[in-house]
């Protein structure tokens, strides 16, 4: 018997075994149920959704001996000749080969016939969008108002290409593309009915290689198995599509992840050596980030991978982001490099010489008092906060004849005193957070800027303090909300970092502490959150500012004092 490619054997044959379209499926089954038919079908998508196979399935609806229905008998002479394609009142036309006025004329002139054996004609006209303007005209009157038996069914990739007078006589269903997960199931399905092993990895990176047709699905399934002689293999899918491993991506990754250029590079001029599609890899590398990222932010929806558990354990969510926008940075300019291979590598590089922004040191205020006017002062050595105004459209409006001068200072005097930074030799500096966790990790705190730390061996530190440190021993306690961020890449970096600032090797061990650790990072919003609170309540204490809001009418915004950034200082 003579090989059937999986493409012809598995074309669905009813509406139940139609995948992915269940939107088109369901509302030409009720039609058919209730009688409610249409002249005219319209059906557009992308090739190999189904367009041509759910016409074929409309006409056995239309002619199964049995009646007209929703589910054919598929064993009727009529059912099976159109299986056969020698069905004689099924004309399928490809309107790629027949733009002509004159073929279109032809055929319209035996519309008017009444079918040969069949209950209806069905006219299925394959790629309408190829056919001239003037084959358009020709067949719009027969389309708008045909005989009772006949029934034409369109099909197209572009339906854009069709003259809106066709379009408007047309009973019009969009069909989706398949998705990945719906390719998969079906390819499975069909894999286990033909007795063949097969792996998920392939099945994905078919399914993703289809770009949502079934057909192109089922051709590349063949080519596989032809391939890896029966058995569907990942190495074999990806040998044919010239992908690589989701194994190879996070090894590569990981490469990345701990600042190993040489490595990287090595990785990827194995991949040209292997005949990669660089492309394909960079498609692979966002994917791989977007799992990561899925890992650290929604866990429940993430796929199970152990080696994309660890990296999104080793990077922080900053990182991911980053390295996620120059991944899609560098796909964009891909076709602009010389080679896909040197931008791929391009791309890379970027990765390794950019991270996320290291934290700045918050700023530290304290409070003072301007004997010679009486006006409080806040002080800072970073930015300087500002204010929000409720109610400010009466202060705008307000004529300046009308407003009586305050007896206390002007307002404008008050806030820029409030807000204005006083010199750094000023040292009266009265506690203005009695609520800050005291420690003695102050030596810690000075020690992280001289490690040379970057990316998350720097927050680790930052979030640790010294437990205990005796000769070559050091034992560091973590903040307890933040134990992800301890790895064993992270733990070894730091523990170098610690051996070169000493000059002698020390044995760093870090112990999981509770949550609210006095570290760095925690004493360090704490005394932001200190600051700002102290500015507000400064201004709200000020008799002046006071004066002005009740005559107006306005209020300050509750938490509306922010820091300025340094453009805004800047101006």
């Amino acid at each position: 018997m003579t090989h059937q490619v999986l493409a012809r054997k598995w074309r669905p044959r009813t509406f139940a075994d139609v995948t992915g379209q269940q939107h088109v499926v369901r509302a030409l089954s009720n039609a058919l149920q209730q009688h409610r038919l249409h002249h005219a079908y319209l059906l557009t998508g992308t090739r190999g959704v189904g367009k041509t196979t759910l016409a074929r399935i409309l006409a056995k609806c239309l002619n199964c001996e049995s009646g007209i229905t929703n589910e054919p008998c598929l064993t009727c002479s009529h059912c099976l000749a159109i299986e056969q394609g020698q069905f004689i009142d099924l004309i399928e036309i490809d309107a790629a080969s027949r733009t002509r006025v004159e073929d279109t004329r032809d055929l319209l002139d035996n519309v008017q016939y009444m079918p040969t054996v069949g209950r209806y004609k069905v006219y299925l006209i394959d790629e309408v969008h190829m056919l001239s303007n003037h084959s358009f005209n020709a067949l719009l009157k027969t389309l708008e108002e045909p005989p009772a038996h006949a029934i034409f069914i369109l099909a197209t990739t572009d339906p854009e290409r069709l003259p809106v007078t066709v379009l408007s006589r047309c009973l019009q269903f969009q069909l989706k593309t398949m998705t990945p997960e719906q390719i998969t199931q079906r390819l499975a399905h069909i894999l286990e009915v033909e007795n063949f092993t097969f792996t998920q990895p392939a099945l994905a990176a078919i399914a993703h290689a289809a770009q949502g047709s079934m057909r192109d699905a089922l051709s590349l399934l063949d080519q596989v198995i032809a391939l890896g002689q029966g058995n569907v293999t990942e190495e074999a899918a990806l040998d044919l599509l010239g992908g690589i491993t989701t194994e190879g991506i996070l090894q590569l990754l990981q490469s990345i992840t701990m600042s190993n250029g040489e490595q990287t590079l090595t990785i990827i001029q194995q991949w040209l050596h292997d005949g990669i599609d660089f492309q394909h890899a960079l498609d692979g590398v966002i994917d791989c980030l977007h799992q990561i990222s899925v890992i650290q932010v929604v866990p429940k929806f993430a796929e199970q991978n152990v080696a994309s558990q660890e990296l999104a354990q080793q990077l922080t969510k900053e990182q991911v982001q980053l390295y996620y926008q120059i991944a899609l940075y560098g796909k964009r300019d891909l076709a602009y490099a010389p080679t896909p291979r040197l931008g791929f590598e391009m791309t890379m590089l970027r990765m390794l010489a950019f991270a996320p922004a290291a934290k700045v040191e918050q700023p530290v205020l304290t409070h003072a008092h301007d004997s010679s006017n009486n006006i409080p002062k806040t002080l800072a050595n970073n930015p300087t906060p500002e204010v929000k105004i409720k109610n400010t459209e009466s202060l705008v409006n307000a004529k300046p004849d009308k407003i009586e001068k305050p007896v206390s200072p002007p307002i404008a005097a008050v806030i820029e005193n409030i807000l204005t930074p006083t010199p750094q030799h000023e040292t009266n500096q009265p506690n203005i957070a009695p609520t800050l966790i005291k420690s003695n990790e102050s030596d810690w705190a000075k020690i992280i800027p001289q490690l040379s730390l970057t990316g998350p061996t720097k927050v680790l530190a930052e979030y640790c303090l010294i437990k205990q440190f005796d000769d070559n021993n050091m034992t560091l306690e973590l903040d307890g909300s933040h134990r992800a961020m301890l790895t064993q890449i992270s733990q070894e970096k730091l523990t170098n970092a610690i051996t070169n600032y000493y000059g002698k090797p020390i044995h760093v061990k870090i112990e999981i502490g509770q949550s609210g650790l006095a570290c760095p990072a925690n004493l360090a919003r704490q005394r932001e959150a200190a600051i700002l609170d102290q500015a507000e309540q400064t201004l709200l204490k000020d008799t002046g500012l006071q004066s002005l809001l009740q005559r107006f009418d306005a209020s300050i915004e509750p938490g509306s004092i922010q820091a300025k950034s340094e453009e805004e200082r800047s101006k």
